[in-house]
């Protein structure tokens, strides 16, 4: 309606639910991808130099190497040139559900993983303004007695004790689980995660038409990714002993996204955020989204 602004959520995967490639992708990164998709991105991305702008260059199809046409484009990136400027008196209907509109949420992870129980929690913050003042943040326990912890500032292992047995940079725990204040969809962080660590990829829609599955392939296990793709967060994930079958099963866990937030006393206790590990410049190496692994081995 004319008299009326309606808010909803922007989804934009591909339709042929390809990876988005990004600019910033190295040729290493692009040739993977095109490798285990079976083709090659239909435009290339160049720089122009002159500006240090973004343009998009076609190529003529009898003549490779040979650029035909430049598109150059003004930067739209900025934050203000996604700010709404409609009058104050305009009517706005938010039909988002509650926890989008709200910018950010809190969630609990369930499961098992080998022969431990796997139980958490975090926060997730939907857009990147919200991200600054609901950082996000991820704890991870499991029946052994070590507890996985991340945020923006470090990550850290820690064992039954609450001794800090190995640091790593913020973010590492986060690898594989969706991060939608970047500026992804979910199934591109999944996937984009995984060809960084050159581990093969297929997508696949689930019969029910809202979900799809991701399917990540090591040299001996495999991860099956169930995303939802309305709310654009990861439902499950399954890892299997190789094939992905019933009888391969090693573990399971379920994400589950609070759309009302608990009271103020009970998520205290719950979804209070840890303490910010102390940063450290000797930080170990991240394994990307194979910490999943450390679930089952202890270091």
């Amino acid at each position: 309606r004319a008299d009326a602004v309606r808010i909803g959520n922007c989804r934009a995967w591909k339709p042929d639910l390809s990876v988005m490639g990004l600019p910033t992708d190295d040729a290493e990164m692009r040739r993977f991808i095109a490798a285990v998709q079976g083709r090659a991105a239909d435009v290339e991305l160049t720089r122009n130099r002159t500006s240090g702008l973004l343009v998009i260059c076609r190529q003529e199809g009898g003549r490779p190497g040979q650029i035909w046409r430049i598109d150059r484009h003004l930067n739209v990136l900025d934050e203000e040139y996604f700010h709404f400027s409609w009058p104050e008196t305009m009517r706005v209907i938010d039909e988002r559900d509650a926890m989008h509109e709200r910018g950010w949420t809190c969630f609990r992870i369930s499961g098992t993983v080998g022969d431990r129980t796997v139980s958490g929690t975090g926060r997730l913050p939907f857009v990147y303004a919200s991200a600054q003042e609901h950082s996000p943040w991820l704890r991870i326990e499991a029946s052994d007695g070590r507890t996985f912890v991340d945020t923006p500032r470090g990550a850290e292992i820690r064992d039954r004790d609450g001794r800090v047995v190995e640091r790593f940079e913020g973010g590492r725990f986060f690898k594989g689980l969706p991060r939608p204040w970047m500026g992804l969809h979910c199934i591109d962080t999944v996937r984009r995660d995984a060809a960084e660590c050159r581990l093969r990829f297929e997508t696949a829609a689930r019969n029910d038409g809202n979900a799809v599955n991701v399917t990540v392939y090591t040299d001996d296990m495999t991860l099956v990714y169930t995303v939802d793709m309305e709310t654009d967060v990861i439902e499950t994930i399954e890892l299997f002993a190789g094939a992905p079958a019933e009888s391969n099963r090693i573990g399971r866990l379920d994400f589950t996204y609070l759309q009302a937030l608990p009271e103020a006393s009970d998520a205290q206790a719950t979804f209070d955020a840890p303490a910010q590990p102390r940063s450290t410049t000797a930080a170990a190496q991240g394994t990307g989204l194979l910490w999943l692994t450390d679930l089952i081995t202890e270091r």
